[in-house]
This record gives structure tokens, sequence and C-alpha cells, in this order.
């Protein structure tokens, strides 16, 4: 198919798109990170990135705890990944990863890994085809220029992508078309240096365009997932709408953002000093610290880490590891990642303000997945066999994301026509639960998902009193359901 080289009808077709409804419905989705980085698999334990910002601008990519910046960290001497990589490796080149890594992907089995998926009640699987250190996990027509074999020759986007859709899961790819380590070598200490690191002129243009469109016309990916940007080049319009005439229910993020060549003088001295003076302000600033600069085209936004503060109109996902990690980090433990309970918390808290929850999961130095990861997904996939109804599909309740009930239990709200549902997030220990200022329901159609209909009344004061079963066994969260009349809306 021909692409139309005319900007501004691409413009108005893809900025006119509306967001796919499999995005919209699906909730929840797993993202994996695997690549050279997996092999030494180290960051330091420190606070998650967006604190680490607003704690110590000017160093936070040097301090990160994600262990995919590996080898940005390791050519910062002095820094905790440097003092590391000289101890454990003494001081190897990134590249002698490279055997260790090819020996890993012989025994990955790519159906093991889409069945955990499956069962913890994922609807869509995201993997980086590549990182910032350039290494593509599929085998390329248009190869590294700056590093000889520096792919995999057994396809791993399209085996994992054949694996998830046989199970019913959808399929997107992560690429970063920002950063590129073998393209820019010089390491990034701080938030200021980010954009100032996305390598200018035609060369890295063109490479990254030509393996957006080889990912595009072989695999169909239903996500297109672009990280820190991507040059500032004409083709960019017209890359997305190949995509969308490709796939048309493809979804698109909020990362496509054209990168000025200027912005290569933040590197330097007086200019560096005011960026970071400005992007310290703006960490600081919890709202601004939040949100991304806006693309022009992107059928949802991203966040990471942390959840936005209200509930957006425009759709949005936060993607967000298991841990401070979004890859797999030996030093982490068992009690560094999220516990079960808060995992489903976050999954109601995310799905009541208009989101959908990304999962950050890591691969190991053998392409294993670690227990304490698998664990997690395995009991939010329990807790999603009874609780599915309130979480897929539904929409905010416009009203209001959350509420509680008068013991101070809190909960989540979702909604679908004709129905709502009120999340709590615990286990009432009395045996009865009054949700505070509702409005008044006429219908006496009320259950507890998984348990049956619930007697309820509603007060004069607006709180609603439903009687809570005898014997329930204590669980991360309950999912009430109120079936409203016809025409009845609250």
């Amino acid at each position: 198919m021909a692409v139309t080289t005319d900007v501004e009808r691409i413009k108005s077709i893809l900025s006119n798109r509306l967001t796919p409804k499999w995005f919209e419905e699906a909730k929840f989705g797993i993202f994996v990170n695997w690549g050279l980085f997996s092999i030494p698999g180290w960051a330091p334990k420190s606070a998650p990135l967006p604190e680490l910002l607003r704690q110590n601008y000017n160093e936070a990519q040097k301090l990160t705890p994600r262990a995919e910046w590996y080898w940005n960290g390791m050519r910062i001497e002095g820094s905790p990944t440097w003092r590391y990589h000289q101890d454990v490796w003494k001081g190897c080149p990134y590249d002698d990863f490279r055997d260790a890594f090819a020996a890993s992907v012989e025994s990955w089995d790519p159906m093991s890994w889409a069945q955990l998926f499956h069962d913890a009640g994922a609807r869509y699987v995201v993997l980086n085809a590549k990182h910032h250190d350039g290494f593509l996990l599929w085998p390329s027509q248009r190869p590294n220029p700056k590093r000889e074999g520096w792919q995999t020759s057994r396809d791993i986007v399209g085996e994992l992508a054949n694996a998830c859709r046989q199970l019913g899961m959808q399929f997107g790819v992560y690429y970063s078309g920002g950063l590129d380590w073998t393209f820019d070598a010089d390491p990034i200490h701080g938030g200021q240096d980010m954009f100032a690191h996305v390598p200018a002129g035609p060369e890295y243009a063109n490479y990254i365009v030509s393996h957006y469109r080889e990912l595009i016309e072989r695999y169909s990916p239903s996500v297109l997932w672009n990280d820190v940007g991507v040059p500032d080049v004409p083709e960019l319009f017209p890359l997305l709408y190949f995509y969308v005439t490709h796939v048309p229910e493809g979804a698109i993020n909020d990362r496509f953002i054209p990168v000025a060549p200027w912005l290569h003088w933040l590197r330097r001295g007086p200019v560096r000093t005011v960026a970071s003076i400005f992007g310290r302000l703006r960490s600081s600033d919890d709202d601004k610290s939040r949100s991304q600069p806006q693309a022009l085209i992107a059928d949802f936004r991203t966040a990471d880490d942390t959840s936005l503060p209200k509930s957006p109109k425009r759709k949005w996902e936060i993607a967000r590891g298991l841990g401070n990690s979004h890859a797999w980090n030996r030093a982490e433990t068992d009690t560094d990642l999220i516990g079960g309970d808060a995992l489903v918390h976050l999954l109601a808290d995310v799905t009541s303000r208009n989101g959908n929850l990304l999962i950050e999961l890591g691969a190991t130095d053998t392409a294993a997945l670690p227990e304490s990861q698998c664990a997690r997904l395995r009991s939010l996939g329990d807790w999603l066999k009874t609780n599915a109804e309130a979480i897929y599909g539904t929409r905010p309740w416009w009203s209001r994301a959350e509420g509680k009930t008068t013991d101070g239990l809190s909960m989540r709200f979702t909604a679908k026509p004709g129905m709502l549902y009120a999340v709590l997030l615990g286990t009432p220990a009395k045996d009865s639960v009054t949700i505070e200022n509702m409005p008044p329901v006429k219908s006496a159609k009320i259950e507890l998902l998984g348990h049956g209909p619930l007697q309820a009344a509603t007060d004069q004061d607006g709180d609603l009193t439903v009687a809570w079963p005898p014997g329930l066994a204590k669980q991360p969260a309950y999912s009430i359901k109120i079936v409203l009349e016809e025409g009845e809306e609250i």
C-alpha cells in the first residue's frame, strides 16, 4: 500500500481516531523486559525513579533502580552499577553478555510465558523489541550499523506474538525510538539529559523508521509503544498512518514526540544548568511530574510508576514494575515487590480512573520469570476469576472514582450500562456494610460477585447498607454489583 505524503491530511485522520474499543475494555496487560541487561540483572536498591527525580534530579539516572539501564550505569565511573560491574564482572564490555544471552534464549519457552499471562487475566502483552541498549529481539533485515550481530537469531518477538494470540490475547511491541546507546554512547546522568541524548541526523531516523515498518509488516502489533520520543523527521506521520491502515484496531501510545536536534545543547554547561533548574521545579510539582509532554497523535496517555491524580476523560495507561526496577533485578527480594493484595487494589484503582494497568515483568539470566513475580500474577488471576465483571469492559463512574464505608473501608467504583460496581478494598469485619453518600437506588437487585444476592436498604442520609454474608474468607477485595432499573442512572 502506498503511503500518502500529505502530512496535514494524515494528521487530521490520525487526530480524529477513537481509542480502539478492545484497548478501552482490556484494563490489564503485561509488559516483558528481556535483553542483554538480563545477564547481569542488577541495579542498586533505591527509591522509585519518579521519587528519585524529585530527590536528586541531576543524578537520577546514575542512581536508578532500573536494571534495564545497566549499560548506562556501568559507564559512569563511581556509580553503584559501575562498582558492581567492576567487582562481579571485572569491568568486561557490555558486548560480552551476548553469548550468555544467546544461550538463555535457546531454552526459552514462549508458550509457558503466554499461559502464565493468560491465567493471570492479562488481555494484552507488550514486549520490548528494542530497549535503550539498541539490541533487537528479532532477526531484523536492517541490522545495527554500529554493532555487528546486535540482534537475536531466534525470532523472540514473533514467537511470543504467536503464543499470546493463540490464547486470545492482543500483542504489542515496545521500541525505544528516543534512546539508542549504540548511536549515542555518552552516559545519561540526570533527568535533564534524556531528550538531549536522542540521536540526531538522518542515519538514526531512517534506521528506526525502517524498524517500525518492519515490525508492523511482520507482526501487525496491536499496540505501538514508543519511548523517549523520536527524531524530528517528516516520515513520522506517514509511518503512523501506515500503521493504522495496516492495523486498523492498533493503539498508539503518547511518546511519539518529535525531538528537535537543538536539544543536544542541553548537554552543555550553562544550558544544562538552566535545564536542571526547570527540571527540578517540574519534578517537585506532583501534577506536572506525573504528566508527559503531549504528543500530537496518541490513542492513550502513558504514565510511569504513579497513577494520575484524577479520572481523566482521555484513556491512559500506567506502566509499573512489581518492584522499583522494570527488568529483573537480582538485588530485589520478595519483600521489595508490591504485595498481592496491593496489586489487586492497584488494578481496581486504575480501572476506576479510566486507566489500564500494564505490569512490567523482567526475565532472568536463564530466560525464566522469577517465582516471586509469577506468584503475584497467579494471585491476581485468582481474584479476577470471581471479580472480572467489575473490571473488564467497565467505564468509570464519573460521579466519583472512590468512596468508603462507615467503618472506613476504602472502595473503588466502576460502571457499565445499567450497572454500578463498588469494589471493597478488603474484607468487612461486621455483618453489614454501609456505603456512604450513595444516591437513592430504586432497584433491590444488589449482589456480591461470586456469592449471590444481598439484602440492602438506603437510609435518609443517602447511605446504602447491605447485609454481609457470614463466614466469608479474607480476600484482597470484594465486588458489590448494583443492577439499576431500566432507564435509571445514578
